[in-house]
């Protein structure tokens, strides 16, 4: 969703049953779906999103979780839930 080679990757991973790719370090959070496969983004974990204050990190991680029929990825920032995809 955010590479400049975006296509060249995809033409890469195109044929291989990959059901999603999850990206770090971009700065926001994000989602698109080309035919079955799931593209997703996660902010870093550097950035400072919840503060003016630029040297308090308010402690942003991301869980995944993973079931037989599901995909759920949610990011927090301080607690608060800022990204929440369920697939």
């Amino acid at each position: 969703t955010a590479f400049t080679n975006g296509p060249q990757a995809w033409r890469l991973i195109h044929d291989l049953p990959i059901l999603a790719v999850v990206s770090g370090h971009i700065h926001w959070a994000g989602y698109s779906r080309v035919d079955q496969t799931h593209l997703i983004t996660l902010p870093s974990f550097t950035e400072n999103i919840a503060s003016n204050n630029s040297h308090h990190n308010p402690g942003i991680y991301s869980t995944l979780e993973l079931g037989a029929t599901y995909l759920t990825l949610k990011s927090f920032s301080n607690g608060y839930c800022f990204f929440n995809l369920q697939l």
